[in-house]
């Protein structure tokens, strides 16, 4: 596999005007600092999921936990990336929750969290 710093820089592809908190379906992208690989190996074509992996994996499916009216769907974690398909439903204006793991009671906004990304 070739470094990181081998692959040309690339252009965001977030539309500026888009409200990503908007009810609707997303295709989500997240990659590893640097491209590291440290979310487990493929081994004979299957991948095996490390530590790491293995919380990646899991955080994804306690999104529904979190937020009422998402929905998430098929995903794929890899050595340095993952896939997902999230669905956000209408119930308001803006995707917003309390997470369940901050002391005092927040809300957070699932645009501002994938921003993070």
């Amino acid at each position: 596999m070739t470094a990181a710093k081998d692959h040309p820089e690339r252009k965001p592809i977030r539309l500026p005007d888009n409200d990503y908190s908007a009810a609707g379906g997303y295709f989500v992208t997240i990659n590893s600092y640097h491209r590291k690989l440290l979310f487990g190996e493929v081994v004979g074509g299957v991948m095996r999921l490390n530590e790491l992996g293995e919380i990646v994996r899991d955080v994804w499916e306690a999104i529904p936990q979190h937020f009422e009216n998402v929905v998430i769907d098929a995903f794929v974690v890899m050595p340095n990336h993952f896939h997902g398909l999230v669905f956000i439903y209408d119930q308001g204006s803006v995707v917003r929750a309390t997470h369940a793991s901050m002391g005092s009671k927040r809300t957070l906004n699932f645009e501002f969290i994938l921003s993070l990304y």
